[in-house]
């Protein structure tokens, strides 16, 4: 069997234009890719109107039907006419997309399997685990979940009695901890941290938290990793909250802070610049990119669509960020603020911003 692997050109916003030219038949990836993917077909159908908005509305309808019932997510007429355009756009060749890293909205996941027409996984792991811990079922099409653990590993979920995330729960609620052949033997050269990932038992403590759902899937649901504590003792878990806020409009990265001594939390956003100049003109609101990320009607319009995603998806408002800084330049790797697979660096990240995190506090 032949094999070729792709590299992309190293900027993730050419992501897809690398994808179109590779023409990939398996499509791992983050959320932040499909989230992209999604955001410019939706975008563009939505600019186009008319016939074109109703036939895409109807024939996503259609296939919707077919996952309902969770028959193959194909149709001979409407691949044809409205899909297989949007395929191409991955090169047209994929038949499986996996997306790990962070959790993938509902309808982003429902997206791929009608847009893409192929089969579509959700999984969850570490490096440290050999990547892959869980896997949903490639006849599951519901969402919300990360499936359940694969035949080479254990996963128990361990209390956290200061986060009220209990395995008497229901339901049963907690650290998620993996145990098996795929589990690491530790760091290189490096015996404080093995100990600090590997109990005694041989128990990988991975930060995440999980809840078991009643068909046997895994849910993650918090982590306990990189939680503060406001200086009302609320304690908040930023990546909870930045997966949420990455589902509002104009947001393409986010990042969330706080001070032990402040009572409200803040944010870095990244916005995306075609939605700003276009808001800007549609608003008569002169200026460059960088002028418009200063300008302050358009924090506020963002700010807005930030607290309104926040509400409508559960946040309480101590969780939902108070002030935001604007900024048109991406979290980048060659800025060393996030990971080859493009997880934040939060230490790195509140170095670089701390003059903008200190006004945010500074400012009345």
């Amino acid at each position: 069997m032949r094999v070729e692997l792709g590299f992309f050109r190293g900027d993730p916003l050419k992501l897809l234009e690398d994808a179109a030219d590779l023409k990939p038949t398996i499509f791992p990836g983050v959320p932040r890719v499909f989230n992209r993917l999604y955001d410019v077909v939706m975008s563009t159908i939505e600019k186009k109107g008319g016939i074109t908005k109703l036939l895409f509305d109807y024939a996503y309808s259609q296939k919707r039907e077919l996952l309902k019932y969770g028959q193959p997510c194909t149709h001979w007429l409407w691949d044809t006419l409205v899909f297989n355009k949007i395929k191409q756009r991955l090169g047209g060749n994929v038949r499986i997309c996996v997306s790990a890293s962070a959790p993938i909205s509902k309808e982003v996941m429902e997206f791929l399997r009608i847009a893409l027409s192929c089969e579509v996984y959700e999984a969850f792991g570490q490096t440290e685990s050999s990547a892959c811990g869980t896997a949903t079922h490639r006849l599951d099409t519901s969402s919300g979940h990360v499936g359940s653990p694969n035949i080479s590993c254990e996963i128990v979920l361990e209390d956290i009695e200061n986060m009220k995330y209990l395995h008497t729960d229901n339901p049963p609620r907690g650290e998620v901890l993996i145990r098996g052949h795929i589990v690491f033997q530790g760091y290189f050269k490096d015996e404080e941290r093995t100990k600090e990932a590997i109990d005694n038992d041989g128990w990988l403590h991975t930060g995440d938290v999980g809840a078991w759902l009643p068909n046997g899937c895994l849910k993650i649901i918090d982590r306990k990793k990189n939680i503060f504590k406001t200086s009302q003792g609320e304690y908040i878990a930023p990546e909870k909250i930045e997966n949420i806020l990455i589902q509002s409009p104009y947001v393409q990265q986010n990042f969330v802070t706080g001070d032990s001594l402040q009572s409200y939390i803040v944010a870095i956003v990244v916005i995306k610049p075609d939605d700003i100049l276009e808001y800007a003109s549609k608003n008569n609101i002169k200026g460059s990119i960088k002028e418009l990320c200063l300008n302050k009607e358009i924090n506020r319009m963002v700010l807005d669509g930030i607290e309104k995603t926040g509400k409508e998806k559960g946040l309480n408002s101590l969780e939902i960020p108070k002030k935001i800084y604007l900024d048109h330049e991406v979290f980048s790797i060659e800025k060393e603020l996030v990971t080859p697979t493009l997880k934040l660096r939060r230490n790195e990240l509140k170095a670089y911003y701390q003059a903008e995190i200190d006004n945010l506090y500074k400012i009345k």
